[in-house]
């Protein structure tokens, strides 16, 4: 009898036979759920490398596939400086149209770096562009494109000291007390609204969500309130008040006061079988991913909730792993540590 496992393993051969008729999302993946492979003609029939009817053949063909694809980036680099390569290549084509379209945009970033949004530290996805044209958002750049200059490093070194030099500028203001009319108590109305906001926080914290362990994205707030999620602070705002630091140091000392007790609590109260075992579950997953963080889909940098696990094992998708966990090891943070650490080794 036909079995879904036949089925997969069919789909297997059919890659290994034909590639050309199938999707390759193997690093176009913005969530770890997404299939690796989906056939062309049909986006129902796809495939994943992690999945259970995995032939054991995979790595020569994802070998194979990965050195097809570098020829053939190889070769259209190739043709890209013949001047008598392809049709895509000749004076006029299509081809020479976007790239000078895209120098001058370069050069008109260079130039004006003001006319554009620089979106670097706001991406949520490596397909967002760095930048952006503010009156004409057709007009995009990515970093990691072919077309960009030589120079660009060193474009993108003036423009991190212009944003330090703004910075530092406004921090000065602020701490004078004359740069900026928003964050005086006596200025305009938003300033004052701002300013009433964070006096309500103050005053009572727990009216209001604490948001900063779980944003995904820095336009996020880090702060609303319970009853009205109109109202909403952002600790980088101009307007946030000089004695922003010690209200945090307070709220974090009172967030793990908490916790404490919860623990002590827990400690307290008899656990039940079916406790005892989720808790040595959890224990044994954490050991997991220490002794073997590449079984393992790292999702704090792509998760598409707050609430969404930030571990899961790449072979069993029900097991997963929260770091706000109270299970949570002691030794979390050289983990996590070590793991940022080894991303940043791989990305150079």
């Amino acid at each position: 009898m036909w079995s879904k496992r036949d089925e997969t393993l069919a789909n297997w051969e059919q890659l290994r036979s034909n590639p050309d008729e199938w999707y390759d999302n193997r690093t176009r993946k913005t969530n770890p759920k997404a299939p690796d492979f989906v056939r062309k003609d049909d986006r129902a029939v796809a495939l994943w490398i992690d999945g259970r009817d995995v032939p054991t053949w995979v790595e020569e063909l994802l070998h194979d596939l990965d050195s097809r694809q570098a020829s053939r980036r190889q070769q259209r680099d190739s043709e890209g400086g013949n001047e008598r390569g392809g049709r895509g290549e000749r004076r006029g084509g299509p081809r020479d149209g976007r790239q000078a379209a895209e120098a001058a945009n370069w050069e008109a970033l260079r130039s004006n770096p003001e006319e554009w949004y620089d979106n670097r530290s706001r991406k949520t996805s490596d397909r967002q562009p760095d930048f952006v044209r503010r009156d004409d958002r057709n007009s995009a750049l990515w970093l990691d494109s072919r077309g960009a200059p030589e120079w660009v490093g060193e474009l993108l070194a003036e423009l991190d000291e212009r944003q330090a030099a703004r910075r530092e500028q406004r921090q000065a203001e602020r701490a004078a007390g004359g740069g900026d009319e928003r964050s005086q108590e006596g200025g305009g109305r938003r300033g004052a609204e701002e300013l009433a906001n964070w006096e309500a926080l103050r005053a009572n914290p727990g009216e209001w969500y604490d948001n900063r362990n779980r944003k995904t994205s820095d336009r996020q707030p880090d702060f609303v309130r319970r009853d009205d999620r109109r109202c909403a602070l952002w600790l980088d705002s101009r307007g946030a008040p000089a004695w922003v630091g010690d209200l945090l140091a307070e709220l974090d000392a009172a967030a793990q006061a908490r916790r404490q007790q919860r623990q002590a609590e827990r400690g307290a109260a008899p656990a039940t079988p079916e406790l005892e075992a989720k808790r040595a579950a959890e224990a044994a997953n954490w050991e997991s991913l220490r002794a073997n963080p590449e079984a393992w889909f790292d999702n704090r940098n792509n998760k598409q909730t707050p609430k969404s696990p930030d571990f899961r094992k790449k072979d069993d998708r029900t097991q997963a792993l929260w770091i706000t966990s109270y299970g949570a090891p002691d030794w979390i943070n050289e983990l996590l540590a070590e793991l940022d650490a080894r991303q940043a080794s791989r990305a150079y």
